[in-house]
């Protein structure tokens, strides 16, 4: 879902930063977009943030107080998952 989420927002023309621990660079590069070095620069950057992420064990819990403090000011949040 994220990635072809990312080829859409890239035709929209929409610069599109990505992380994901267990998708490659070459992936990424091919949704048009770039990898974020870590989950707290893209929080730190991005003017959306879409989740698409499973509810595991590891993901539970991925989004709390903290996290959305360190989103940019004024971002935009929308859980798909």
């Amino acid at each position: 879902i994220g990635q072809q989420m990312a080829k859409r927002a890239k035709a929209l023309d929409m610069e599109i930063l990505a992380y994901d621990p267990y998708i490659d660079d070459a992936t990424i590069a091919a949704a048009g977009a770039r990898r974020a070095a870590s989950f707290e620069q893209l929080l730190a950057e991005a003017d959306h943030i879409s989740v698409h992420a499973p509810l595991t064990p590891e993901t539970h819990g991925m989004f709390g107080i903290e996290q959305f403090r360190a989103m940019k000011p004024g971002a935009i949040f929308v859980n798909t998952a």
